[in-house]
């Protein structure tokens, strides 16, 4: 018993001597942490710490302060003999990032304003002259061709161009006699035609148009040959019909032939060499089926194109008489020439439809009309 009791005293002091021990490291750690937290929230990072001072007046610094808090989990295990215990700590590790913003204020300013002066120009300008067509005119022909003319003007060039709603427009032909006076040929009975001139403009000009509308005759018809069913069938499409021999003026020297021709003159439009009237009928022989001495005919071609014819001469009582020898070639329609021969051409085929005539192409008959005379005559 002497013996343990000097041996429990030992451990017993042993045993508050390691309770000092703990107690010390649990009251230092709780401390430092505290402390730490404390100069995070101040915002001091260590040692550094910037101030701005009032003597600072010429240079200003700003100084941004970043503050980064990383967590980082401690684990401290403590060991007793009776109990085992872990505790968690947070410590907070500050990185500050500086930024110095230097900011210098001088200043000096200068302004320069700039007076600028401007000069007012006038430009004149002079009109270059006009050119114009003077006098322009329309007549007409007959049912097929207008006559256009204007006053001429010395080393100066026209332009022409004809506007229709007409049928047929692509017959149109233009037939320049001289520089002022032309004819346009292939048209259509009672159609309108807008004839423009416009002059050639020379350097320092300016061309000015002109426009003038023209009519073609319009004609009465008497009486259709194409509804008479016997007279249609000797020049429809079952016969040819589109061959035109001739005989000539010098021929005809008793009455009625004598008086029908007089005053006709050889065709001055569309050079066939066929003799016209004054009403621009192209004169003809054809059989009595059809008529007599001065009756007057509309005749409409399988082209679209039209001419009148007058009688001046009689076929005798038949409708055609047979061309070449050939029973289908009949023709309808004989032409007298002016003087003493015709045109060449036709001197070699003998007939006008072997050949275009400035525009006038005599094509297979589609139509014979009888018509009246016009009130006025024409001027060639």
């Amino acid at each position: 018993m002497k013996h343990i009791k000097p041996i429990l005293l030992f451990l017993g002091m042993m045993l508050a001597f390691y309770s000092c021990s703990d107690t010390d490291e649990n009251i230092s750690q709780p401390e430092t942490i505290v402390q730490n937290e404390e100069m995070a929230r101040a915002g001091n990072s260590g040692d550094i710490i910037h101030r701005t001072t009032a003597a600072e007046t010429t240079v200003t610094t700003t100084t941004i302060t970043s503050t980064t808090t990383v967590e980082t989990t401690v684990t401290t295990e403590i060991t007793t003999s009776s109990q085992t215990e872990t505790e968690t700590t947070s410590t907070s590790e500050t990185s500050t990032t500086t930024a110095e913003t230097t900011e210098t204020t001088s200043s000096s300013e200068t302004s320069t304003t700039t007076e600028t002066t401007t000069s007012s120009e006038t430009t004149t300008t002079t009109a270059m002259p006009a050119v114009t067509v003077k006098n322009l005119n329309v007549s007409t022909i007959s049912v097929s061709c207008l006559k256009v003319t204007w006053d001429e003007e010395e080393d100066r060039e026209y332009n022409v161009f004809v506007d229709t709603d007409a049928e047929y427009a692509e017959n149109m032909h233009l037939v320049y006699k001289d520089n002022t006076r032309l004819y346009i040929t292939g048209l259509r009975e009672n159609s309108y035609y807008d004839i423009t001139v416009i002059p050639v403009a020379n350097q320092g000009e300016t061309a000015v148009s002109s426009t003038v509308e023209g009519h073609t005759e319009q004609v009465e018809v008497v009486y259709d040959f194409d509804e008479d069913e016997e007279a249609h069938e000797q020049y429809d499409d079952g016969n040819n019909t589109d061959f035109f021999a001739g005989e000539s003026s010098l021929g005809l020297t008793a009455d009625p032939s004598r008086s029908a021709i007089a005053g006709a003159i050889n065709d001055p439009i569309t050079d066939t060499g066929i003799c016209r009237d004054e009403y621009g009928d192209y004169c003809c022989a054809m059989g009595t089926y059809f008529g007599y001495c001065w009756d007057r005919f509309l005749v409409t071609f399988e082209n679209g194109q039209q001419i009148t014819v007058k009688i001046c001469d009689s076929k005798g009582d038949r409708w055609y008489h047979e061309f070449g020898g050939y029973e289908n070639n009949h023709n309808i329609i004989e032409f007298i020439w002016y003087g003493a021969a015709p045109p060449a051409g036709v001197a070699f085929t003998g007939t006008w439809s072997s050949y275009i005539w400035n525009g006038l192409d005599f094509t297979h008959i589609e139509s014979i009309q009888k018509i009246n005379y016009p009130e006025n005559t024409v001027e060639y």
